[in-house]
């Protein structure tokens, strides 16, 4: 378990200290209360001796906070002359990610050391350093969470349900952010912020319940009776959470699917050929604004030219319509949320009327 937590060092690019000026390790240093220190060891001999161990000592410190390190270590190093000896000092800012990728700054390397044949390096963190850095963070992030929270409820009393899902979408993502910081003060400071969040699970449901309220009205042109394009959209539309309303006089939401078939050509003899176009658009009814749009295009064959265009058509409803309307969706939620979501990224994938 903790060789999957420590799942990937990023190559730093950081200037070496030569072996000459390196002085001999001090006693070791172990974490305590105010400092969490991480050691690591690379041989003098290997090319890049000062950066292996340091990549080896922000592991280190990593694993004591079970986090995972994914991103890049960036030092300034300079070099200075003090009572007639060189010494190293390294301005170090990594960001480590817990599990939930909650990110920590301001390491520091403590130490760089000779110990017989290998340099040693030791990193810290200040906890109360971080904590007093990164609990404001927290707190505005709670802040916004509640500013997000009051606009959903006020939405929602006013029927916009529109607008109240977009509030909730846009408040998932900040609170995976402050849980994850959360959690990572926690682990550093030795104490749980007193700062209140609402849970992932809560907003997951708040979420859900915004969805099954919203109005979809869903609007086919297809040539042909019975619409295969109905179906398909339909089937599409409940996958990702957004059953077709039977009757929508006053929908919060219009998506519209609109197939046209270009005449058969004929290609040889007893062979004919078409081509088709599925236009998906999703609009706001209310200020008739679209909000997300894609197209498709196909070739449909068949032995005579009204075989060739049902063919096509087909090709449309089965295949075009589930991936359009997956990118479509995509648009959809993206806007709505204000980044892309990947819950939504492919919801019509395996979706057949």
């Amino acid at each position: 378990m903790r060789a999957a937590l420590v799942a990937a060092l990023v190559a730093a690019q950081l200037a070496c200290a030569g072996a000459g000026h390196l002085a001999r390790c001090s006693a070791s240093l172990h974490s305590d209360a105010r400092e969490l220190i991480g050691e690591g060891e690379a041989p003098l001999a290997a090319d890049d001796a000062a950066n292996l161990a340091r990549r080896r000592a922000v592991a280190a410190l990593a694993e004591q906070l079970e986090v995972e390190i994914a991103t890049s270590l960036r030092s300034t190093e300079r070099e200075s002359t003090r009572d007639g000896r060189t010494h190293s000092e390294h301005a170090i800012e990594e960001q480590l990610d817990t599990r939930a990728s909650a990110a920590i700054e301001g390491a520091a390397v403590r130490e760089s050391c000779a110990e017989g044949a290998n340099e040693r390096v030791r990193v810290a963190v200040d906890r109360g350093r971080f904590v007093r850095d990164n609990l404001p963070k927290l707190e505005a992030l709670a802040g916004e969470l509640r500013a997000l929270e009051q606009a959903a409820e006020k939405a929602e009393s006013a029927g916009e349900r529109l607008a109240a899902l977009s509030d909730w979408l846009e408040a998932e993502p900040r609170a995976a952010e402050a849980a994850r910081l959360s959690r990572t003060l926690q682990l550093i400071g030795g104490r749980a912020p007193a700062v209140e969040l609402p849970s992932a699970s809560s907003l997951a449901r708040r979420v859900q319940d915004a969805l099954s309220r919203l109005v979809v009205r869903l609007d086919v042109e297809d040539p042909e009776t019975p619409s295969l394009l109905s179906a398909a959209g339909a089937t599409c539309l409940a996958s990702a959470g957004l059953p077709v309303a039977a009757r929508a006089d006053a929908p919060d939401l219009v998506v519209s699917l609109r197939a046209a078939i270009e005449p058969s050509l004929r290609v040889a003899e007893g062979l004919y050929v078409a081509r088709g176009t599925l236009s998906a658009a999703a609009r706001r009814p209310k200020e008739n604004a679209s909000i997300a749009g894609s197209d498709a295009h196909v070739k449909g064959g068949g032995a005579d030219a009204s075989a060739a265009q049902h063919d096509a058509l087909r090709k449309l409803a089965r295949e075009s319509a589930p991936a359009a309307l997956d990118q479509l969706l995509a648009q959809l939620f993206a806007q709505l949320s204000g980044q892309p979501h990947s819950r939504w990224a492919h919801p019509c994938s395996g979706a057949r009327p």
